[in-house]
C-alpha cells in the first residue's frame, strides 16, 4: 500500500471512530475553523486524540488540570469538559495572540468559568506555581516546543499529587525519536525527556505509537507514583543526622531550580570547581544539574538546605571495578554562607554515615592548591592531605597544582 493510501486509510478510521464514539460538536468543529481562519497552525491534537484526553481525564476523576501548550483551544475544551462542577482547568500559552483565539472559543463552549489561559513563557509560569505552593493537579497534557519537553516533565512532577497522570504529545516524531544523530532539536528534546521519564523514580510511564488524521507519531503517558512533598521528604539512603550546623541534607528537587541558580551563578564559586559548573551559571544549567541530581542512580547527591533554601550541594559517587570500595566526594557552598562551619559538618556527616552503613573503605577528595578553604574542611573532617599533584589542572588558561585528600575507614 502506498503512503497516500495508507494515510487514506488512517482518516477514514479516525472519521469512523468519530462517528461510531461522538455526535458532531458545534463547539469543538467552530473551534477548529475559526483556528485556521485566523492563521493559527494546524496541528491540535485530532478529534479522537481529544476524545481519548477526555476520557482518560475523566476515568481518574480529575478536578484540577494543567495543559501546557493552549494553541486554539481545542484540546483544552475536550479537557476541561472532563471536569465536574467545580473543577478548573489552567492552560499555558507564550503567544498572546493565540491565547485570545482560545478564549474566544472556550468562551463559546461555556468553559469559561472552568478552564483559563496564562500567557508568558510556560517555564516562567510553572516555576511561579511552584516557588508559591500551587494547589497538586491530578492531569497533566504537555503540548508545547519539544525542546523543553524534559523543562515540562520536571516542572509538572513538581506540581502533581500522587496518582496524577501526566500525557506528553508528538513523541515518535515520525519514527525520528530512535535516531540520536538528527540534529533537529525537537527530536533530542523529547529524547531527553523521554530518558527522564524512564529513570525517575517518581513515574511509571508508557510510550504508545498513533496513526491516524495526524500521521504517524505518538503519546508518552504516564502516572505519578509518588509526590514531590513525599519524595523530598523522604530520608536519603543514610541516616545522616537532619540538622548540622542549623542545616539539613536533602534530595535536590526541582522546586530548588531558583535558589540554585542564585547561589550557583557566582565567580568565586565557580573559580574553584571544575568547569563542568559554569559561571555565568544559567536556569538551564540548573536544569541540566536537577535532571541528574533526582533522577535514578547510585550516586549520591543531596543538597544542603538552610531556612529552607538550597545553598550549597554535596555528592557521593562510587568507583567501578577494582575502586569498588572507594567514593569520590564532591561539594560547593554559595558564597554568602562560606566560614560558618556549614561545609565542614556536612562532609564530616556524609563520610560519617557512609562508613557506618555501607563498605565504604576509602573516601577521596581532591582540591585545587589555591583553595585552602576547602582544604581546611577536609582536615576538620578527618581526611589527610596524600600529597601534591603537580599542574593536575588547567582553569581558566592556567596550570594549577592539586591536593590530593582521602579518608580512609578507621
Amino acid at each position: 500500500m502506498d503512503t497516500d493510501a495508507t494515510q487514506l486509510l488512517w482518516n477514514t478510521v479516525d472519521a469512523e471512530f468519530c462517528r461510531w464514539l461522538g455526535a458532531d460538536d458545534a463547539a469543538l468543529d467552530a473551534a477548529l475553523i475559526d483556528s485556521s481562519s485566523a492563521g493559527l497552525p494546524s496541528i491540535a491534537v485530532a478529534p479522537s486524540q481529544g476524545r481519548m484526553l477526555h476520557v482518560l481525564a475523566r476515568s481518574m476523576g480529575a478536578r484540577r488540570i494543567l495543559e501546557i501548550g493552549t494553541l486554539g483551544g481545542y484540546s483544552t475544551i475536550w479537557l476541561a469538559r472532563a471536569l465536574p462542577s467545580d473543577g478548573e482547568l489552567v492552560s499555558l500559552e507564550i503567544d498572546p495572540r493565540h491565547a485570545e483565539v482560545a478564549r474566544t472559543n472556550i468562551a463559546r463552549a461555556e468553559l469559561a468559568g472552568k478552564a483559563r489561559v496564562i500567557v508568558g513563557s510556560a517555564l516562567d509560569t510553572l516555576d511561579a506555581m511552584i516557588h508559591r505552593g500551587s494547589e497538586p493537579f491530578d492531569f497533566v497534557f504537555i503540548d508545547a516546543d519539544k525542546e523543553n519537553s524534559a523543562n515540562y516533565l520536571e516542572r509538572a512532577l513538581a506540581l502533581t499529587r500522587a496518582g496524577a497522570v501526566i500525557v506528553v504529545d508528538n513523541i515518535v516524531r515520525r519514527g525520528r525519536v530512535i535516531d540520536p544523530a538528527t540534529g533537529d532539536a525537537s527530536v533530542d528534546g523529547v529524547r531527553t525527556m523521554l530518558e527522564l521519564a524512564g529513570r525517575h523514580p517518581r513515574l511509571s510511564s508508557a510510550g504508545v505509537q498513533t496513526v491516524g488524521a495526524k500521521g504517524y507519531d505518538g503519546f508518552l503517558i504516564a502516572t505519578v507514583v509518588q509526590s514531590a512533598e513525599a519524595a523530598a521528604s523522604e530520608p536519603v539512603p543514610l541516616p545522616i543526622p537532619t540538622s548540622i550546623a542549623r542545616c539539613r541534607l536533602r534530595r535536590w528537587q526541582a522546586s530548588d531550580r531558583r535558589s540554585l541558580v542564585r547561589h550557583a551563578n557566582d565567580e568565586r564559586v565557580s573559580r574553584m570547581l571544575f568547569d563542568r559548573f559554569p559561571f555565568p551559571y544559567t536556569e538551564a544549567d540548573a536544569d541540566r544539574w536537577l535532571a541528574i541530581a533526582t533522577g535514578a542512580g547510585d550516586d549520591l547527591h543531596l543538597a544542603i538546605e538552610l531556612d529552607g533554601e538550597a545553598i550549597g550541594g554535596i555528592s557521593a559517587v562510587r568507583g567501578g571495578d577494582v575502586q569498588r570500595f572507594t567514593i569520590e566526594l564532591g561539594y560547593w557552598l554559595g558564597e554568602s554562607h562560606a566560614g560558618r562551619g556549614i561545609m565542614t559538618a556536612a562532609v564530616h556527616a556524609l563520610c560519617d554515615a557512609l562508613f557506618a552503613h555501607t563498605e565504604t573503605e576509602r573516601i577521596e577528595a581532591g582540591t585545587f592548591a589555591t583553595n585552602p578553604a576547602s582544604a581546611r574542611v577536609l582536615e576538620k573532617a578527618g581526611f589527610t592531605c596524600e600529597g601534591t599533584r603537580r599542574r593536575a589542572y588547567c582553569k581558566n588558561g592556567k596550570f594549577i597544582d592539586g591536593l590530593a585528600f582521602a579518608r580512609v575507614r578507621a
